[in-house]
């Protein structure tokens, strides 16, 4: 065959076909011979000549060619997608029939590697074993099966894959196609998150942070995480394969942040928080956000860092103390806010110290490093809120006291924060507690008021009536006339009578803490409240000299209690020594040890009762012996045949005698107290509704009463008539004295 008339060739010895033709096999006589393709058929006429001598040619196929973008060359092995349409986009592959497959002419140039219909292979002789009829194709000479490769170069690369176009007959094209795919350089992110224990956003020696912490990729347009990684055990982290000059937000997270299309902040573990971040070296604590907004620029960015910390724990501490009473204060030492724990922080973060939350409780006054703050002085609390207070490594403050608000047992706490050296406070505050206990100088008495057993009936000779607290008569019915101010300190009839010295001057001590609690019904407890006494330590070196004064409530077994209703009674003021203890009422003799109590009474830990002293434990005059015995009254509980003593009563006008009739005798103060009652606008000498809080109530019953059944009159002067040392029975006896120095 040849593609042009060769009428005159004197040597044509092969087929020349038209341009883009070829020989595709001869059919001689209905017999197919493929393997001749050069167009030439050898024949013998013979005699008969010959017919069906036939040759095959064809247009072969023409390969087709593309270009594509990868993006961003991710580095290392990882395979990128190698479109289908890489091999057709710029021209198609074609045939007059139909395009079938393609062949590699050479392996991929650029390539590490290609994936094939998902085997990979690094040869082009197991590509063309893998596929000897060409790699499958569309009409158009796209690849069918999917197909990756692995650049072999980092950043800006181009892998090509050469071709020849295969048509049905098997036939490649002439020409050679070329599919490429270019690859850009990516960028890379990368940082580390490390535990900024001194919060200046510098990591000197500062240690990782090694889990528990996850690095966010964000898209900073939809907030969406495009990467989450967590922090290696080193505290790096990374993100590679980022296009260039691309806006992102770097967030740091306690979770896992796949999937989350909204994040805008930045949650750490419990107990940490951001310090800062540094850029390449530059630290930049004002960013506390946990956020590092970044452009990838087209180098990448390293250094990416953040600093954390975790915030100190704070301590805790308890002390008793001695209450040190009235305005003074206790110093305490540096382990009352440690010496159940110390504060800490991870090493080789320190403790440097404290910062008051509140007000210590319970408190008059703080006095740190020589300034004192008042809780009633609201600058002086919001002056000591903000005060950072220094400590040693442990959380020890020094320079510390306090004065508590009360004289008694109680407790004073102190809530604070531990600060670490980065300035961080701790979540959770600490206490330092301060558990006071009575002052040195404590007294336990007992003592029964003659006048309240006065009349009782068997068996309760020896309890007193608790009438004052709570009046048993139907016009007063459950009436309380005890006053909860000391009456001895606001009553203008007792002025130069009861002289207070030390602690019983103090109004702080003059009034009952809790009336409800005092003068609440204990009916069948014999400690209802009955009255105010009236206290005296005296000097151990000469009892007429009074050291200190308090003013008690008696109850009906003659517990004495403090206003706080605890049995101890207080003398903050005085120091622990030896004294003489007196007890006196305001209309009964008062009576006193005969010698000074040891010191080791008063510490709460002894009872002086009164009403079972021996009548040698009792003072009288030495000047006057015939009052010995006769200090006290005696009063016997018939059902039990138990003999006790008590204040003698009758002393209505409070000058230290009991007397009926003559010069300043007591009767008359009965009278007056009838008949200057003010509902009594006639003045009856027997009127019998002057109930309340006097004097002239010999019996303590609430009413005072001159004349008629069960008055007080009558009372005193039995009181007068039965004194053993009026021997005569004279009515103005004159010599029934009261006992003490």
């Amino acid at each position: 065959l040849s593609s042009s008339n060769e009428t005159g060739n004197l040597n044509l010895t092969g087929s020349t076909l038209p341009i883009g033709f070829v020989n595709t096999g001869v059919n001689l006589g209905g017999v197919a011979n493929t393997a001749n393709q050069t167009g030439v058929i050898s024949v013998n006429t013979g005699t008969t000549g010959l017919s069906n001598q036939n040759l095959g040619i064809e247009q072969p196929p023409i390969a087709g060619s593309g270009i594509n973008n990868a993006g961003n060359n991710p580095g290392g092995t990882i395979q990128v997608t190698f479109p289908a349409n890489t091999f057709t986009n710029t021209g198609f592959s074609s045939d007059p029939t139909l395009v079938t497959a393609i062949s590699l002419t050479a392996f991929p140039t650029g390539a590490t590697s290609i994936v094939i219909g998902g085997v990979s292979y690094t040869t082009l002789a197991a590509i063309q074993a893998a596929y000897p009829n060409g790699i499958p194709t569309d009409g158009n000479g796209n690849p069918t099966p999917f197909i990756t490769v692995d650049p072999a170069a980092p950043g800006s690369t181009t892998v090509t894959i050469s071709f020849k176009a295969m048509d049905a007959a098997g036939q490649l094209s002439n020409n050679t196609g070329t599919a490429v795919l270019n690859f850009i350089a990516s960028t890379t992110i990368a940082g580390n998150v490390w535990n900024d224990v001194n919060g200046n956003a510098i990591n000197g020696s500062e240690g990782p942070i090694t889990s528990g912490v996850w690095v966010n990729l964000v898209d900073p347009a939809t907030n969406d995480v495009i990467q989450t990684v967590p922090v290696d055990g080193s505290g790096n982290y990374s993100f590679t394969g980022l296009p260039q000059n691309t806006n992102y937000n770097i967030i740091l997270s306690n979770a896992n942040e796949t999937g989350n299309l909204n994040l805008t902040g930045s949650t750490l573990p419990a107990g940490f928080v951001n310090t800062g971040v540094n850029l390449s070296g530059t630290a930049i604590s004002a960013n506390q956000t946990g956020v590092i907004a970044v452009n990838t620029g087209t180098g990448g960015l390293n250094n990416q860092n953040f600093g954390i910390e975790q915030l100190p724990t704070a301590g805790s501490g308890e002390r008793s103390e001695v209450n040190p009473g009235g305005a003074n204060s206790v110093v305490l030492p540096a382990g009352t806010f440690t010496n159940n724990m110390a504060s800490s922080d991870i090493t080789p973060g320190t403790i440097s110290g404290i910062r008051i939350v509140s007000f210590p409780t319970n408190t008059t006054s703080i006095t740190i490093g020589g300034n004192t703050y008042h809780a009633n002085v609201p600058s002086e609390v919001a002056e000591l809120l903000a005060l950072v207070i220094p400590t040693d490594g442990s959380g020890n403050p020094t320079g510390i006291s306090l004065d508590p608000d009360f004289d008694f047992a109680g407790t004073s706490v102190i809530t604070f924060k531990a600060i670490d050296n980065a300035g961080r406070e701790s979540l959770t505050p600490g206490t330092a507690t301060i558990n006071f206990t009575s002052p040195s100088v404590t007294l336990r008495v007992k003592v029964l008021l003659h006048g309240a057993v006065l009349g009782n009936g068997p068996g309760f000779e020896t309890t007193m009536r608790d009438n004052l607290r709570s009046s048993t008569y139907n016009n007063v019915l459950g009436t309380r006339y005890i006053p909860n101010v000391d009456p001895y300190a606001q009553n203008s009839d007792y002025s130069g009578l009861f002289t207070k010295v030390g602690d019983g001057a103090n109004p702080v001590y003059q009034t009952v803490i809790n009336p409800s609690t005092m003068f609440a019904d204990r009916s069948g407890t014999s400690t209802s409240a009955v009255d105010w006494v009236f206290i005296e330590l005296r000097d151990k070196n000469n009892p007429a000299t009074i050291l200190g004064t308090r003013s008690a409530i008696v109850q009906q077994d003659g517990t004495v209690v403090d206003i706080d209703g605890s049995n101890c009674i207080r003398f903050p003021s005085l120091l622990n020594d030896d004294y003489y203890v007196a007890i006196r009422h305001r209309n009964h003799l008062g009576a006193m040890t005969a010698l000074p109590k040891p010191a080791t009474t008063f510490n709460c830990s002894s009872l002086v009762d009164f009403t079972t002293m021996t009548d040698a434990e009792v003072w009288h005059n030495p000047a006057t012996p015939q009052y010995d015995g006769l200090e006290m009254a005696r009063v016997t509980n018939t059902v039990t045949s138990t003999t006790l003593k008590a204040l003698w009563a009758g002393n209505a006008n409070t000058d230290n005698k009991v007397k009926y009739q003559g010069g300043t005798n007591d009767r008359t103060l009965i009278q007056s107290d009838v008949i200057d009652f003010p509902s009594n606008v006639s003045l009856n000498i027997n009127y019998d509704l002057a109930f309340g809080y006097f004097k002239g109530d010999i019996n303590l019953d609430s009413k005072a009463k001159y004349q008629g059944a069960a008055n007080d009159r009558t009372i005193l002067q039995s009181l007068v008539l039965g004194y053993l040392l009026n021997s005569t029975l004279s009515i103005n006896y004159d010599l029934f004295l009261q006992q003490l120095p």
